[in-house]
């Protein structure tokens, strides 16, 4: 595994860097993530993928920022494994992408506050993806509300303080200077993305009007019942489906696992049997998929 994380990170830095010129022309490279996160695939492989990624990251992109962030924060824990296990990056790149109003960014990132002892900074954040999703409305707040909960709650534990505690003033103002001093942006940045996201992902994702997905939802519950798994404590999983003409999941790839890999493991057999919609002679269709138990 080492051999493969090296690899990755040598044949990247021996790959030209991307001018910004060229990412911002319309022709500009974009990164395949179905290529970043299929364990299947070399480093070799990989390697350009993960320069674009970075290019990306680089660039501005939250989403792109997202995705090193996380295979940052997990290291060799995540199943792609294309990066070492390295906190002080994770935290740079999910940093960036949670001020840009990337939640499950935030999210990760509280984690890994939580995860480092820093648990009055990881309560701030957690407060903060309570407080960013219920302003900004998507109707699928209700599927996370566990893990929101459960999030905060550990935040509380690592803090030695009540739940309860809900009017403590240096929580209370450690969150205003958080919102006072990022809101703004962390606000504009969720409307961008409601509104319609324009990031360097490549197609299939931006094809989706042409070749339309149709689910009932874009968060997935699943019940200890139907997945005959129960987690130690509420996670959620982001897979990025990559979907057939027949509707089926051909490949559940994990992107991100909170609090850790277990979530991610427990909950792929729910990502690998969602169904949408068939279309006749459509290409390969993508979606990112957040599951939780």
């Amino acid at each position: 595994m080492k051999k493969l994380i090296v690899g990755v990170l040598l044949l990247a830095a021996s790959l030209p860097g991307l001018s910004r010129a060229e990412l911002e022309s319309p022709e500009r490279p974009c990164f395949r993530a179905e290529r970043v996160f299929d364990p299947a695939l070399s480093a070799e492989a990989v390697a350009p993928e993960m320069e674009k990624l970075r290019a990306a990251g680089d660039a501005g992109d939250a989403y792109a920022a997202y995705l090193l962030g996380t295979l940052y924060r997990l290291g060799p824990a995540h199943p792609a494994s294309r990066l070492p296990l390295d906190p002080q990056a994770a935290r740079v790149w999910l940093r960036r992408a949670a001020l840009d109003g990337n939640l499950g960014a935030m999210s990760a990132l509280a984690e890994l506050e939580l995860a480092t002892g820093h648990a009055m900074e990881a309560m701030v954040l957690a407060q903060a993806v309570v407080h960013y999703d219920a302003k900004h409305p998507r109707g699928e707040q209700a599927t996370l509300r566990r893990y929101q909960a459960g999030l905060v709650a550990r935040a509380f534990e690592d803090l030695g303080r009540a739940p309860s505690a809900t009017d403590d003033p240096e929580i209370l103002g450690a969150f205003r200077q958080f919102v006072a001093e990022n809101g703004a942006k962390i606000d504009a940045g969720i409307r961008r993305r409601i509104s319609g996201p324009k990031d360097f992902a490549c197609p299939p994702f931006h094809d989706n009007e042409r070749w339309p997905l149709q689910y009932k939802g874009r968060y997935y519950v699943m019940t200890p019942a139907r997945s005959g798994k129960k987690l130690s404590t509420p996670g959620v999983a982001v897979f990025h489906l990559v979907v057939g003409a027949n509707g089926r999941v051909d490949q559940a790839l994990l992107i991100d696992s909170l609090p850790g890999p277990e979530a991610g493991a427990a909950l792929r057999p729910l990502a690998e049997d969602m169904r949408f919609n068939r279309i006749r002679g459509a290409p390969p269709r993508a979606a990112l998929a957040p599951v939780t138990q």
